[in-house]
């Protein structure tokens, strides 16, 4: 199983975004608890801490991907390690032809 966490700001997901996506902003990931109702919350930790998911991170750039990649990896504790983050952020997925759609349907 891959789950793909997008980590660019809302605005950017709404626009468009990989199909399954998972929209969490790397600028509201460390107040997650905060921001989100609780049944969204329930849903993000429960596909971040699947110890069998390999959880991809995707940003602006490989740099943002690494930041979320090490956020949620705090959050979620040592146990879950299958974190990865996309060499090139969005445009390289784009690039490489992943289907997109528009949106909060995540």
């Amino acid at each position: 199983r891959i789950v793909i966490f997008d980590v660019r700001p809302a605005r950017d997901f709404q626009a468009e975004h990989a199909v399954g996506a998972i929209s969490t902003p790397l600028e509201e990931v460390h107040c997650l608890a905060l921001l989100l109702p609780k049944s969204r919350r329930i849903g993000i930790l429960e596909c971040a801490t699947d110890p069998s998911a390999l959880k991809v991170m995707c940003g602006e750039s490989a740099e943002d991907g690494l930041a979320g990649a090490q956020m949620l990896r705090k959050i979620c504790s040592e146990r879950t390690t299958r974190f990865a983050f996309v060499l090139g952020g969005w445009a390289a997925l784009k690039k490489a032809g992943i289907k997109c759609e528009a949106g909060f349907d995540d």
